[in-house]
């Protein structure tokens, strides 16, 4: 007969630490959401600001007030929680169990966590002092720290460095994974798990419904589409009408009257510009030396504001790391329980780590791109019968230029239901320069996906057909969906169309 004797061990061991790795997520997701609703509430006054003085909005008035809401910062937050939240409880809890486990309490090795995580919050505030990212650092592994080190020291204390052996299947994984930080891995991830089935769909749906409020969060003043400035302190008017036409290229949109902090004001002193932000001055040039090189200054001016680049790079970093962290946490409890019905929990343990491994490595090599796929022949992979296929072709037919309105099978295509695969029909458009594929790529701005019809905005802009700017416009005014707005603003910027204060 089947013994469960096993299962009440089990959860005595793996409760408490599922508790501690709870709490540091419910900490990360309250900072998390208070960090997104004070980005959402600053970009709403600079939003208003701007509609005010007449220029083009994006987001637009349809998510302007979303912009206010306690959803948009909850959700939004969600990717702070499963990215720097996840990494930092993971970080904070193995801390806490080494220095119980395998340092017995050592006195030295407390000293050791604690000079890391003091060293942590001065590198993350390493340019300028932030409160919403500090809170990250400061209180997640805290909280983590403390309550695991609590727990275990009810328990037992007699844990043996060979457990650490277990993480070397976790480690394997991630170094697989982390060679696809400069890869399309979350894009084939998308197109091959999420854009393939209903509740994938609804998933990547999600994300793209809410994935620009954490973003707008931490972006440097080069990232944002848009940016407020003041140019009204200038003495001299043929300086100022100079400096306007600039900026306004940059989408640095000047404004007379601030009612929210501005991102750049320009001062003159002595024959020069001050560039400052919030008071402070940044960046001292002349006219001349500006206009001569615009980009290269404000780019300047950009890293001179920029706060949040160390915070920026955490979180890429824990975008790559938390997401088989994740799944190989889950996969382990749940291979772990079953395992341990019928084997001893130290065998239950590494059969549970083998296999996450296992399936970790084959998921990875699901996605990834296959090495065929970049010396196929287009016409016979696009008239495929698997939509994988068509979909690599189209990536082929993109990346070498062609024009993929020349291939027979083009308006097979053009009904498919796969989404990927008008994703990347829609970006393979943008190369083509047929009027008939013309129509068809604006067809696409109908189509019920976002992804979809961001991509379709993306080629109107690789096409640099001036007849798309008044479609883009109409679609920006309507559209009620802020990644598909980013994306047709791109487009028009990319067709040579600026901002001006009467529109």
């Amino acid at each position: 007969m089947m013994s469960f004797s096993n299962v009440p061990k089990f959860h005595h061991s793996i409760i408490p630490a599922v508790a501690v790795l709870l709490l540091g997520l419910l900490v990360a997701q309250a900072i998390a959401t208070l960090h997104v609703y004070f980005s959402n509430a600053e970009l709403h006054r600079s939003l208003l600001m701007l509609k005010e003085a007449g220029y083009l909005i994006v987001p637009n008035q349809h998510i302007l007030p979303r912009l206010l809401s306690f959803k948009a910062a909850f959700w939004g937050g969600l990717f702070f929680t499963l990215t720097v939240g996840v990494f930092l409880t993971f970080l904070s809890w193995s801390a806490s169990w080494a220095w119980k486990n395998l340092f017995r309490g050592n006195r030295l090795f407390l000293f050791f966590c604690l000079l890391s995580w003091l060293t942590a919050l001065i590198l993350v505030n390493g340019k300028a002092f932030c409160l919403m990212i500090t809170l990250y650092f400061l209180f997640i592994p805290a909280a983590v720290f403390l309550s695991a080190a609590k727990l275990r020291a009810h328990g037992s204390t007699t844990g043996s460095p060979r457990k650490l052996l277990l993480l070397i299947p976790f480690l394997i994984l991630i170094l697989l994974w982390g060679t696809q930080a400069k890869s399309h891995f979350f894009l084939n991830l998308r197109d091959r798990l999420l854009l393939s089935t209903s509740l994938g769909t609804k998933v990547s749906d999600f994300y793209y419904d809410y994935a620009y409020y954490p973003a707008e969060a931490f972006k440097s003043l080069d990232q944002k589409l848009l940016r407020s400035c003041s140019i009204e302190s200038l003495q001299r008017k043929p300086v100022e009408q100079a400096l306007e036409r600039t900026l306004l290229a940059y989408d640095y949109l000047p404004v007379r009257e601030s009612r929210a902090p501005l991102d750049l004001m320009v001062r003159e002193e002595g024959g020069g510009l001050l560039f400052q932000h919030r008071g402070k001055t940044l960046l001292k040039t002349s006219l001349q030396e500006f206009t001569a090189n615009p980009g290269k200054l404000l780019s300047e001016f950009s890293r001179g504001v920029d706060t949040c680049s160390p915070f920026r790079s955490v979180t890429l970093f824990s975008l790559l790391v938390s997401l088989p962290l994740v799944l190989y946490g889950i996969g382990f409890g749940v291979f772990y329980l079953v395992l341990s019905l019928l084997l001893s929990p130290k065998t239950s343990a590494w059969m549970a780590s083998i296999l996450c491994l296992l399936l970790g490595t084959a998921l990875l090599f699901y996605v990834q791109e296959r090495p065929k796929d970049l010396s196929m022949d287009p016409a016979d992979a696009l008239a495929s019968d698997r939509w994988e296929t068509r979909v690599a072709a189209l990536k082929f037919i993109e990346k070498k230029n062609l024009d993929v309105g020349d291939f027979e099978a083009y308006q097979k295509v053009l009904k498919t239901p796969h989404i990927a695969e008008r994703y990347w029909l829609a970006r393979a458009l943008g190369v083509s320069r047929r009027t008939s594929t013309f129509r068809d790529l604006l067809g696409f701005l109908d189509d019920p996906n976002a992804p979809v019809v961001s991509m379709a905005f993306y080629s109107l802009g690789q096409r640099k057909d001036p007849r798309a700017v008044q479609e883009i416009l109409k679609r920006i005014e309507a559209s009620h969906d802020w990644y598909n707005q980013w994306y047709a603003y791109k487009a028009l910027r990319s067709l040579g169309w600026k901002q001006s204060r009467s529109r």
